[in-house]
């Protein structure tokens, strides 16, 4: 997660901490409330809700804006406006944006929601893109929100990015538990043929990460489709065997000199 820092946010959570009742919490969010949806309107032409915060809006100050109804969300409060404002900073060139536009879509939207009209092709667009920091974003985000539709509309890429030789581990890894969350949803998205040789491809990875996302997308798999995937017994027995037995595990995933033991409860 990018870091922001931005002083009118800090206040703002500081003053509803120090709230000494229900009451007055709700006052001071009200207050805030009216006070961004203002900006809003005053940022994208006069009219609340629609556009990407106008040439008023800084980008700072979109982004203390949207971090606050953020927040306000996640205390039970409602939000019923500032969607187009976040959704608009997921095609922001700075990571800072994209980051913000991601975690506002994966929090107040739904899958089946017409605004996610709005984020699809930039999700489309990074998952295809060669920025490995927008992959995962977007990736996390797909996974997030889940769906029928939404797994049908992403899954061919997300797929994609499973097995490709240009994608670094800590994509392959997030693109084997993004399907592990869109496969339920759509049984078919992959054939059981082509799951298996793309789970077999990944088990014989050096990287445990990637080998560990593997073994929990094959555990989906094989609850959907329980007689398949039979050829990858011997690899899983293999990849076992060289945990337990030769302790071949980096450092990195040693626990108490025992050598990943999530992925060694996976494989059993």
């Amino acid at each position: 997660m990018a870091m922001f820092s931005a002083r009118g946010l800090n206040n703002f959570i500081s003053e509803l901490r120090a709230c000494g009742s229900r009451e007055e919490e709700q006052k001071r969010v009200d207050k805030e409330l009216g006070k961004i949806r203002q900006k809003f309107t005053q940022g994208s032409g006069g009219v609340a809700g629609l556009g990407g915060g106008g040439p008023t809006l800084q980008s700072y100050d979109r982004k203390k804006y949207a971090w606050k109804l953020i927040y306000i969300y996640m205390l039970g409060y409602d939000v019923d406006f500032g969607h187009v404002q976040i959704i608009s900073l997921v095609s922001g060139a700075k990571y800072s944006e994209k980051c913000l536009g991601y975690l506002g879509c994966s929090i107040l939207l739904k899958a089946s929601d017409e605004l996610m009209t709005l984020v699809i092709n930039s999700i489309r667009n990074d998952l295809k893109s060669r920025e490995a920091s927008s992959q995962c974003l977007a990736l996390c985000c797909v996974a997030n929100l889940g769906g029928a539709d939404l797994s049908e509309t992403m899954g061919p890429d997300v797929g994609a990015l499973l097995t490709s030789s240009a994608s670094i581990a800590h994509v392959r890894k997030k693109a084997a538990l993004c399907m592990r969350r869109l496969l339920p949803d759509n049984p078919e998205l992959l054939t059981t043929d082509d799951m298996e040789q793309r789970l077999g491809d990944l088990l014989a990875e050096s990287h445990l990460g990637v080998v560990t996302s593997a073994t929990s997308l094959l555990q989906t798999a094989l609850a959907l489709h329980p007689s398949a995937f039979r050829s990858l017994v011997e690899p899983c027995i293999q990849r076992l065997n060289a945990l337990v037995s030769h302790k071949n595990c980096p450092r990195d995933y040693m626990y108490y000199n025992t050598p990943c033991p999530w992925l060694q409860v996976k494989l059993l």
